[in-house]
């Protein structure tokens, strides 16, 4: 049993993951208007081995940021969009947009007035999760 429920957890880990990646590239191709995005981020890992994101190691070369801790983030790249994964951090930053889980559920959730800064515009399927 003991053995069934690591599994499980590995299993179920991998495919949050997953869809997580999934999520992105759905949402951020159509945001962007582009096949791919140069991306930074403080979790590399979940973006490797992608035809979508490329990978940045400077913010200020990135078109999207995805950031999970802020005290890491330089602050001339605040002017950046910024995704997140709190949502906390939603509340307190000026981010487009954040993906989160609550609950054991994910959570979407977009900020019109930050898309509309940065001159990005949800399509009608994402339209609901936005405030």
């Amino acid at each position: 049993m003991k053995h069934f429920l690591i599994l499980f957890f590995c299993f179920s880990s991998l495919l949050s993951k997953n869809y997580e990646l999934q999520l992105y590239e759905t949402i951020f191709t159509n945001l962007f208007h582009k096949k791919t995005i140069k991306l930074y981020t403080d979790n590399p890992s979940l973006f490797y081995k992608n035809k979508v994101f490329v990978l940045q190691q400077n913010c200020l070369k990135a078109d999207l940021l995805i950031i999970s801790n802020f005290n890491k983030l330089p602050k001339k790249c605040l002017n950046k969009p910024i995704f997140t994964t709190s949502y906390k951090k939603y509340l307190d930053y000026q981010v487009i947009g954040a993906f989160y889980w609550r609950k054991g559920r994910p959570q979407l959730k977009f900020n019109i007035k930050n898309l509309k800064k940065y001159k990005l515009f949800l399509n009608q399927t994402l339209k609901g999760y936005a405030k």
